[in-house]
């Protein structure tokens, strides 16, 4: 679980082969604690299919991007 108020998924899932064996699930949503104020925020949700265990980490930095992809741009 995300922990992000009004979660809801961006994209579709991303299967792995069998041979990795995840899925995985962009997450977007609100902060709930009071210190955040709202704020959005974004996790990334991976799902090991063999033992039904989902694991989060905050990946607000993962759409944004990065300075080298936009320096080659110009």
């Amino acid at each position: 679980m995300s922990g992000l108020r009004n979660a809801q998924a961006v994209g579709n899932i991303v299967g792995f082969g069998d041979d990795v064996g995840y899925d995985a699930l962009l997450v977007r949503g609100n902060y709930p604690q009071p210190h955040m104020n709202n704020r959005a925020g974004e996790f990334l949700c991976l799902f090991n299919r063999k033992t039904r265990k989902a694991y989060t980490n905050e990946a607000n930095q993962l759409r944004q991007p990065s300075v080298q992809s936009s320096q080659r741009q110009r």
